[in-house]
């Protein structure tokens, strides 16, 4: 009985040695960082609707301030 416990400390200390680091496997498989792919994607976004005019609906909708109130019996938010 001794034996086999001895055999699964090794078989757990073998795995862990191959274990790899999320750090690595993120190099190899050359995934891209969701945080940093959002600011990208938000950065280009202003860049391209910062020149329009201001009475464009992306510059309006990128301001977030909507110009007419909800109609009465609509709920301000969803």
């Amino acid at each position: 009985m001794h034996k086999q416990d001895d055999s699964t400390e090794n078989n757990n200390r073998e795995h862990m040695r191959n274990q790899r680091s999320s750090s690595r496997v993120k190099g190899q498989s050359q995934t891209k960082d969701v945080v940093n792919w959002d600011r990208m994607g938000r950065r280009f976004w202003n860049e391209y609707v910062s020149p329009m005019a201001n009475n464009r609906l992306a510059k309006i909708a990128r301001i977030g301030k909507p110009a007419v109130r909800r109609l009465p019996g609509r709920s301000p938010k969803r």
